[in-house]
């Protein structure tokens, strides 16, 4: 596995590399040249294969990464329903769900760094779906509005099929992070807003989408989340450190501190943060965990950090582009809140008792 993930890092070097002699029109129009303008078949939520993970099946949402907690998914009292971050690195409008590098990235960190989280709380289903392309060809935005309309009608499906062959009216919470949090945050006007299954909603948990004045007011009586154990609302947030050097503006869009699930702008010290994750994993369960490693504060729409201290953590964007550490850098802080959030659900609504562990806050 290491030996093919070097190999993946040479060829994307070697693109780079290559790309670095032409100019931004002549790779924008090689780029547009190259992309499949196919969609790959539908899915079809009745076959086990198009689920990256369920609760009846093995796979990296299983793993428990925290120190001292285990998979409850057998005897959770209730449901996740989880989108995983952009992996579509192919050369797809839409990527195929059984694409290898696509398999790779969300069946080894995507779900074992994120969805996991989930595991002390709930059933964890991860649907795979038809993402839109990353680094798309900036001048062909129809063709891009195409690739993510598509990718949403998955996730509808995917959602629909839950909701009828596996809910079985359980309380359920909905989270995504990236362009996986932007379907959910669409999943939830689209789907739940208005509708009955609205009292069964636990709460949300969004990272990196804009939640923005507008989207608040389609979510209607979905309310941003004001304490720990607040239930039926929606938590959102995108991280950034305090080192970037250029951010783009989020002034007006929800922000939520995952250390004290509160939306204010209060500073957070580190040692309010339960454990970051990090590390070599990718299926193998292992990796790094540091509690009090990261702080939190809400301002202009962004959760600024402090770099860690003697920790390198990967920015794609540049200095202080921590979006792929929205969940990793906070992961036992999702977990132990999510664990809050079912048993405040039940105690609400007078429904059996989960059997999850304790939260360790």
């Amino acid at each position: 596995m290491r030996r093919l993930l070097l190999v993946v890092l040479i060829l994307v070097g070697l693109l780079v590399g290559l790309a670095s002699f032409v100019d931004e029109a002549e790779r924008t129009a090689i780029h547009a040249w190259l992309m499949d303008p196919v969609p790959p078949p539908v899915p079809d939520y009745a076959d086990e294969r198009t689920w990256a993970a369920l609760p009846t099946t093995k796979d990296a949402a299983d793993r428990a990464l925290v120190p001292g907690a285990a998979d409850q998914q057998a005897t959770a009292a209730a449901d996740v329903f989880f989108l995983y971050a952009g992996s579509n690195w192919s050369l797809h409008w839409n990527a195929p769900i059984d694409h290898w590098l696509v398999k790779f990235l969300v069946d080894g960190a995507l779900i074992e760094q994120w969805a996991s989280a989930f595991n002390g709380c709930c059933r964890v289903y991860v649907p795979r779906y038809r993402q839109e392309a990353i680094g798309y060809p900036h001048d062909h935005v129809a063709e891009h509005e195409r690739s993510i309309a598509i990718a949403a009608e998955d996730v509808r499906a995917a959602f629909r099929h839950y909701m009828t062959h596996y809910n079985g009216g359980r309380p359920f919470i909905i989270a995504g992070a990236q362009s996986g949090g932007r379907h959910a945050l669409q999943l939830l006007i689209d789907e739940v807003v208005g509708k009955p299954i609205r009292r069964q909603l636990i709460a949300a948990y969004i990272a990196g989408a804009h939640v923005d004045a507008a989207a608040r007011q389609a979510l209607g009586d979905i309310r941003v989340c004001g304490a720990a154990t607040e239930t039926g609302c929606i938590s959102a947030w995108s991280a950034t450190g305090r080192q970037a050097e250029k951010v783009e503006s989020r002034v007006g869009d929800m922000c939520v501190n995952p250390l004290t699930w509160r939306a204010d702008e209060a500073h957070a010290p580190k040692e309010l943060n339960l454990g970051t994750i990090g590390g070599r994993l990718w299926g193998s369960g292992g990796g790094q965990f540091d509690s009090g490693l990261v702080d939190a504060q809400c301002k202009d729409g962004w959760l600024w950090v402090t770099p860690p201290e003697g920790r390198w953590f990967w920015q794609p964007g540049g200095p202080g582009d921590y979006h792929i550490q929205n969940y990793t850098f906070f992961f036992a802080n999702i977990r132990d809140n999510a664990i809050e959030r079912v048993r405040a659900f039940g105690a609400n609504h007078a429904l059996s008792p989960t059997t999850a562990e304790s939260p360790s806050s």
